[in-house]
């Protein structure tokens, strides 16, 4: 039930009526889109939940250093290599080495 509902029988000028509709159409929409961003709102606090889970994740993995004997990334912890471009492992027969 709206305010025009409420001052049927109340006599007002049409001037007043016109401006209580359009505040009435304008409180709506502005409704509408206070549901829109809130909903963007949610969505958002979800992706920075899910970064800032990443980043815990990334910053929990073994610290990887360059190689350069080998010209690749060597994780000091379990002495695998990784590519310089990607990060994939890479196998012995990959490795290169000046010195072999």
């Amino acid at each position: 039930m709206g305010i025009i509902d409420l001052l049927k029988d109340v006599p007002l000028s049409a001037v007043l009526k016109e401006k209580i509709l359009t505040l009435e159409a304008e409180n709506k929409s502005l409704k509408a889109e206070n549901s829109v961003l809130n909903e963007k709102l949610s969505q958002s606090e979800e992706q920075r939940r899910a970064l800032e889970k990443q980043i815990v994740e990334i910053n929990h993995k073994s610290p990887l250093t360059f190689d350069s004997d080998f010209g690749a990334w060597i994780d000091q912890t379990t002495g695998l290599h990784y590519c310089t471009v990607c990060k994939t492992k890479l196998s012995r027969d990959d490795l290169w080495s000046p010195r072999l």
